[in-house]
């Protein structure tokens, strides 16, 4: 087709057909066909042609050369975009087809393959095991919850019952660690405690319970541990309770030891005899020497009978004793020494802890005899959470341990009397590593 037949067309013809002519006269036009080299001819090429000769620049022009390269870069205009490619008429066709009618086919979104059965069955498992593990955990926490509300309001309605008794000052002792509450426990040989004075320490206990390791530990002080006093004198232990009750008590303590005394409780034999009654009674470990002992000297073997005592040292390795009963194996004096007498005493504390924690709300509830012979300077709000946190001490262990240690004492005279002298630094060091070690 010539210019000429180019620009005949026909007057009624219109735009869009004209274009489409034109497509099929640029089709119809064959393209050129491509020479090509035989190999023989492309490698006598090769070898014609001279290789190339290297050029090579001096450090100046280099340096020159970099430097103009770069102020080059900095202002070189940004590079043209490239041209718009040119569509042929059926592309333009298919262009206006897909914006007025969308696309014909939508791809689809990616996602992974849908699993099997199996793999159903197993994700249902899992849920099953997940939610019945968060609802046992939700439930028990509710409970705990629970229970320690209802622990803490009991508690604090029957504190009132409590005698309030002298504050404690506070020694400036230091504590190699944290996390230690120390209750110094007192048992008089009064009465009674509340308008009948203070009468002697029988009983010199301290509790110290390490919240941070899960113990609970008992320490026994004999009571006639020769020991300077807070006037500065030396005297028994028990008398510095009998001179100026559980202050002075406390302070001696404190002082000799070098430990810090946080709080303190104070009952009498009516108090602890209520007590066991109110758990229910105990059962006490005996040993041979303390039945024949116990069966030929006191009360306590008439009350039971030395054949029933016999019979439940075989059956349970224990013998059930009343309030009375327990009491009178505490003071046990004249079977060997006060050393025994003390490790009674911590044996069944430590029985009476360990029941008592287990049943803390039958033991609010029975208890309330027993309250109004006992003294502490705690407040209402702090006995109230020492008994909510009764379900923690039941995982606690409980650990002894007695001052004077062995080794560390001698029997001497003082005045008259039987006291016994010993190695306050050992002492002291020995308390504070199993206080606070």
């Amino acid at each position: 087709m010539n210019r000429q037949e180019e620009n005949i067309f026909d007057p009624d013809e219109d735009l869009l057909s004209m274009i489409k002519r034109w497509d099929m006269a640029q089709s119809a036009v064959p393209p050129p066909e491509p020479s090509y080299l035989s190999p023989d001819e492309f490698q006598g090429f090769r070898a014609a042609m001279p290789p190339p000769e290297p050029s090579y620049l001096s450090p100046d022009e280099l340096q020159g050369f970099q430097s103009a390269f770069a102020k080059a870069q900095e202002h070189s205009p940004p590079p043209p975009m490239p041209p718009k490619q040119s569509m042929s008429y059926s592309q333009v066709i298919e262009a206006a087809d897909r914006a007025w009618i969308g696309p014909l086919t939508t791809p689809a979104a990616p996602h992974t393959a849908a699993p099997n059965m199996k793999q159903v069955k197993q994700m249902k498992k899992k849920r099953k095991r997940k939610r019945p593990v968060r609802k046992l955990l939700s439930w028990a926490l509710a409970l705990l919850l629970i229970i320690t509300g209802a622990l803490y309001l009991s508690a604090y309605a029957f504190a009132g019952l409590v005698d309030q008794g002298d504050s404690l000052s506070r020694a400036s002792v230091t504590v190699p660690r944290m996390g230690v509450t120390n209750i110094l426990i007192i048992g008089v040989d009064g009465e009674a405690v509340r308008g009948d004075g203070d009468g002697r320490s029988d009983t010199i206990l301290l509790l110290s319970i390490d919240w941070l390791r899960g113990k609970l530990k008992l320490t026994s002080f004999l009571r006639d541990s020769w020991l300077p006093m807070p006037n500065g004198s030396y005297n028994r232990l028990n008398a510095a309770f009998h001179a100026g009750g559980v202050p002075a008590l406390a302070q001696t303590v404190s002082a000799n030891f070098s430990i810090r005394i946080d709080h303190y409780v104070q009952l009498n034999f009516t108090a602890f005899e209520v007590l066991v009654d109110a758990l229910g009674g105990i059962a006490v470990p005996v040993t041979d020497a303390e039945a024949n002992f116990l069966c030929r000297t006191t009360r306590l073997g008439k009350q039971i009978g030395r054949e029933s005592m016999r019979q439940q040292m075989e059956a349970r390795g224990a013998v059930k004793m009343t309030g009375e009963q327990a009491l009178i194996y505490s003071r046990i004096r004249k079977l060997d020494n006060d050393f025994n007498r003390t490790q009674r005493q911590r044996k069944v504390f430590g029985i009476i802890a360990s029941k008592a924690l287990r049943s803390p709300v039958s033991l609010l509830f029975n208890i309330s005899k027993a309250l109004p012979y006992i003294k502490t300077d705690m407040s209402r709000a702090r006995i109230a959470a020492f008994a909510a946190a009764a379900p923690l001490y039941l995982a606690f262990k409980i650990e002894e341990h007695y001052v004077p240690s062995d080794g560390s004492w001698q029997s001497a005279n003082r005045g008259g009397a039987s006291v016994i002298t010993l190695d306050i630094a050992r002492n002291t060091k020995e308390l504070r590593e199993f206080i606070y070690g």
